[in-house]
């Protein structure tokens, strides 16, 4: 007999997880509950953000299977997502693939937010969908961080939270999914 998940079932307070002991759906329920809210935080504070920085940023609209940004190119300030989809592949010298990350509303590519060159693409970008970005330009960024502290800082927790996520599961980002979704 398969095991129920409804409501008021024993398993509903008592899941067995041999790391969470007795609690274990309430625990993860929890867990879900913390990182839903997370990721509506970081979504509101993206979309503050794209605010204050428009009349600084250049947009930019791609259509579905257009390149973003090729593998080994350097940008000069960072990419912020605003909608559609788009996927990071890194191509190896034998022409072999590997999907890093898909990008979403929310994502930030930033290789090049230092103002000192950049640093190379990892990966290829390419629109999975139409996609509405924004270019923030290094030396924007950098006289933003005189002007306007405020801004330049949200912008770069913002950043610092997608790396950390980045490194704490890397198939993801927030913002992002572990396989592209259809547009």
């Amino acid at each position: 007999q398969r095991p129920s998940f409804d409501p008021g079932s024993s398993l509903d307070q008592d899941l067995p997880h041999p790391q969470l002991g007795g609690q274990g759906r309430e625990l993860l329920f929890g867990l879900a509950v913390d990182d839903l809210l997370l990721h509506l935080e970081d979504a509101e504070r993206f979309e503050n953000l794209v605010e204050r920085l428009a009349p600084v940023v250049e947009s930019r609209q791609v259509r579905a299977g257009e390149s973003i940004l090729s593998q080994g190119a350097v940008v000069q300030g960072a990419l912020l997502f605003l909608s559609g989809q788009a996927e990071e592949v890194y191509r190896d010298a034998a022409g072999a693939t590997i999907r890093l990350r898909t990008l979403g509303p929310g994502c930030i590519v930033g290789q090049g937010v230092t103002g000192r060159g950049g640093m190379p693409a990892p990966g290829s970008i390419t629109a999975l969908c139409d996609c509405s970005l924004s270019l923030l330009p290094a030396a924007t960024l950098a006289r933003l961080q005189t002007e306007d502290p405020a801004t330049a800082l949200t912008f770069y927790t913002l950043l610092t939270s997608q790396l950390e996520a980045r490194v704490a599961k890397p198939a993801t980002v927030a913002g992002a999914s572990e396989k592209p979704a259809a547009c």
